[in-house]
């Protein structure tokens, strides 16, 4: 292991016996002998993601006195304990691995600005002094809440992840759900390969092909609309007819009767 890949000591939530997928996971199999069976390979996974750096898959992690049973890594895909690569979820990867590389490049930083050395950060009994920093194998805290929620397995999450490195803001999570409703089951697939695809500026995608998806709705709509019926012109009764056509008699015996008087002079 190379001193910037993975980690000695991982992360590991104090809760995860409580978690909801592994409750959900028990659901699927009711037997003690598998639910042990997919605990234990699953926890290979996790341990051996943070020991490498790297997201790897549940056959490369397996232990040798395990085989990976395709029925038990069905039901850890199922409730998104592992993706159908046999990874873990790149969403909970993302945001527990990375702050806790982060802390580890902050220590760095903080060593090489402050001439930290390691003489002279422990007692001469070989103890550490209160103040000195924590090594890179000794996480202080969990690197995120035990009670974060996330949304492991949903495409387009894991598409921002790929081509942005990082999750999306407060801001951005709101629209990407909200497009996500408006295509209803769809909608993740659909924004993730818009996502993919526009990797500069994957909200911009998803924000111009919602305007026209619901420009087109407008305007099928529109045409569904029954047209208006035209203003129907008032017809004259019988009796006005007649005076109506004397009328233009009359106007047209006095305009015969100018035109022949201009014709005598």
């Amino acid at each position: 292991m190379s001193r910037d890949a993975g980690f000695p000591i991982a992360d590991i939530d104090t809760g995860y016996f409580e978690d909801a997928k592994l409750k959900d996971l028990w659901q699927r199999l009711r037997d003690p002998g598998q639910m042990a069976y997919a605990v234990a390979l699953h926890q290979a996974t996790v341990l051996a993601s943070w020991r490498q750096g790297c997201r790897v898959t549940v056959r490369q992690a397996c232990p040798m006195w395990l085989v990976v049973d395709d029925d038990i890594l069905a039901a850890l895909v199922a409730v998104h304990l592992l993706d159908r690569g046999g990874r873990l979820p790149l969403t909970s990867w993302t945001e527990w691995f990375l702050p806790a590389q982060k802390r580890r490049e902050e220590r760095r930083e903080a060593g090489r600005i402050g001439g930290l050395a390691s003489g002279r950060s422990r007692t001469t009994d070989g103890r550490r002094t209160p103040k000195q920093p924590l090594t890179d194998a000794e996480p202080d805290r969990p690197s995120v809440p035990t009670d974060k929620q996330t949304d492991d397995g949903r495409a387009d999450l894991e598409a921002f992840l790929e081509v942005r490195f990082r999750v999306p803001t407060p801001a951005q999570r709101t629209f990407m759900d909200g497009y996500c409703r408006t295509f209803d089951a769809t909608g993740p697939e659909r924004a993730a390969r818009l996502i993919l695809s526009h990797p500069d500026d994957p909200i911009g995608a998803l924000k111009d092909d919602l305007a026209a998806f619901r420009n087109k709705r407008k305007e099928e709509a529109q045409a569904q609309e029954e047209p208006k019926p035209k203003p129907r012109r008032a017809t004259l009764s019988p009796e006005n007819q007649r005076i109506a056509r004397l009328m233009r008699e009359a106007d047209e015996e006095r305009e015969q009767e100018r035109l022949e008087r201009m014709v005598a002079s």
